[in-house]
């Protein structure tokens, strides 16, 4: 085999051997973000006065926990809805103004593990 031919070859195998070190530190970091059941991670953690919350968990809801809210609705991810039922199932609990005012990508966590839910 040629000298240039060995270095191709060996250049291919350091670059095979670092996207195999990639893939092995990825699959590590999302063992590290697994979450269990009904739990968001913020991506923007709420400010309660000195101390951040930087999650919570939501569990399934009771039926006297719909009271006033319509299932259709909830399951479509009615903002209004939303806004009313994640509060009554968080932990720790959420205010309905903290739930109006969360980042997107967080409101849209908390409504989807809620869409689960009744699913």
């Amino acid at each position: 085999m040629s000298v240039k031919k060995e270095k191709v070859l060996d250049k291919v195998s350091k670059e095979e051997n670092n996207n195999c070190s990639l893939e092995a530190e990825s699959s590590e970091e999302k063992k590290e973000e697994e979450t269990r059941p009904g739990e968001v991670i913020f991506k923007k953690p709420l400010k309660r006065g000195e101390s951040e919350l930087k999650g919570t968990i939501l569990r399934m809801p009771k039926p006297g926990e719909m009271r006033g809210l319509k299932l259709v609705l909830v399951a479509q991810g009615d903002v209004d809805s939303m806004i009313k039922v994640i509060p009554r199932i968080s932990n720790p609990p959420l205010t309905e103004h903290e739930v109006s005012d969360i980042h997107l990508a967080d409101f849209s966590s908390l409504s989807a593990v809620v869409i689960d839910f009744l699913g």
